[in-house]
């Protein structure tokens, strides 16, 4: 169980908060990286809205939290939200698609389609997180850290997983390794054949 809110780095004090607040600052200066070819490709400069906005949200978000961090309180419910908040704001950009020399907005079947997978994934993350942390025993942040780490096939472990886990907790975790690597859609369409 993670009971350390602070840890010392080279004789700095390090928060969770700084941490995700920092996280959440690279994410928006990521999400800057494809307009360094706006140059090279004229006419898609008033596309880059649509990667600024995010990535200046992203980034205003970050330093609030490295500012006030200490005061919003635990940090492992924020670097959790942060991980979510990253993974929403960074798909906004996409939101356009290329078909020939104009960019549209995705189609209602396209939003569907992609709102059907994104709905999926969440659903077997929230059960795979309840489940894990049922049957482990460990706090609902440690069995959301191991079943993303487990369902994206990471590998990372805040001791939910070690050499006395249970069979039941190893089955979770490999069911959700499978859906992870091999992607959801894939294994439910083999199932339906």
């Amino acid at each position: 169980m993670i009971t350390h809110e602070k840890t010392s780095i080279s004789g700095n004090s390090v928060s969770g908060n700084s941490i995700a607040g920092k996280m959440m600052i690279l994410e928006g200066m990521i999400l800057l990286l494809p307009l360094i070819v706006i140059p090279f490709y004229p006419g898609e400069a008033r596309l880059s809205v649509i990667f600024l906005i995010p990535a200046c949200l992203s980034v205003v978000a970050g330093l609030f939290v490295c500012r006030y961090g200490k005061q919003i309180g635990n940090s492992s419910r924020l670097v959790v939200f942060s991980w979510f908040y990253g993974i929403l704001l960074a798909a906004v950009p996409f939101a356009y698609y290329h078909e020939g020399t104009e960019k549209e907005l995705l189609e209602n079947e396209q939003i569907e389609e992609a709102s059907t997978y994104a709905g999926c994934y969440v659903l077997i993350y929230i059960l795979g997180t309840v489940l894990l942390t049922f049957f482990s025993g460990c706090t609902l942040v440690q069995g959301s850290f191991g079943f993303a780490s487990s369902l994206g096939t990471v590998g990372l472990s805040i001791g939910v997983t070690n050499s006395k886990t249970s069979a039941i907790c190893l089955f979770i975790e490999i069911v959700g390794m499978v859906l992870g690597r091999l992607e959801i859609f894939v294994i439910f369409k083999a199932f339906k054949k």
